[in-house]
């Protein structure tokens, strides 16, 4: 009997810790979900902040480019025209350089407010994405010395949401072009088929390399990817370090089943 209770002793507490671990395995598990849901809120809540933002940004920019277009560019062409008949008025030749110069003010501001309107929202944009990209790729060559090729279709019908995502991106990715790239040569593709539609941004620049880039430096990519996302589309990365860049975006144009890649960014190296 004395044998007994002494192996029953050893058993009874190993039997007591498996309880305790099965017990703290259970509450660490309980503690990983609830803080992976915590997580998952967190960043739902991000992404939401961000599309909110975008929508109101956009929004606003529609807003300033229609007041400035009918309030101060109009009153500057009122201007104008008041000048010019005031010329018809005057013969003396001091108030005729008087009014030269002020109608050369005019026109200036005129044509600085048409610049500011078309930096906030272009009016190509309502025409739709290939005119939308058309105008950017000229404004690009404009002020770059990067040759610069488009290819699109003749005409591609998209609902205003996706024309202005497609459009930022293609604007965002073509500045990274301009500022970082170091390239001589940046090709804007435009192609559609019966369920998506995919923009390819690429270049022939120094590339970088992806386990290097800090998180600050991918921010405007991250953004992209979360509007992205938002459309149920998909961004993704190609890169090396003298390979060039080549940043590619699809998004769905019809209802349908989508693979369970498409909503995460997809990073590259090559």
């Amino acid at each position: 009997m004395g044998n007994s209770l002494l192996t029953d002793e050893p058993l009874k507490r190993i039997e007591a810790l498996e309880a305790e671990l099965r017990q703290a395995r259970h509450h660490l598990g309980s503690v990983a979900k609830n803080a992976e849901a915590r997580v998952r809120r967190s960043h739902d809540l991000l992404r939401a902040m961000v599309l909110r933002q975008d929508s109101e940004r956009e929004n606003e920019r529609r807003r300033l480019a229609h007041d400035i277009h009918e309030d101060l560019a109009q009153n500057l062409m009122a201007l104008r025209m008041g000048l010019a008949l005031l010329d018809l008025e005057e013969h003396r030749p001091s108030a005729h350089e008087h009014l030269e110069k002020m109608r050369q003010v005019v026109d200036r501001s005129i044509e600085r407010l048409r610049e500011m309107v078309s930096m906030i929202r272009p009016s190509a944009l309502n025409m739709g994405i290939v005119v939308a990209l058309r105008w950017l790729v000229d404004d690009f060559r404009k002020g770059s010395k990067v040759d610069i090729e488009l290819h699109t279709p003749e005409e591609l019908h998209l609902d205003e949401e996706v024309t202005t995502f497609l459009f930022r991106a293609a604007q965002e990715a073509l500045l990274n072009t301009a500022m970082h790239a170091n390239a001589s040569r940046v090709e804007v593709h435009l192609s559609a088929g019966a369920r998506i539609c995919e923009l390819l941004v690429k270049d022939n620049g120094q590339g970088f390399d992806l386990d290097a880039l800090r998180p600050e430096g991918a921010f405007g990519l991250i953004h992209m990817n979360e509007q992205a996302r938002h459309l149920g589309g998909q961004v993704s990365i190609s890169t090396c370090p003298g390979h060039g860049v080549k940043v590619r975006i699809k998004v769905p144009i019809n209802d349908g089943d989508w693979p369970d890649s498409i909503g995460s960014m997809a990073w590259h190296a090559g």
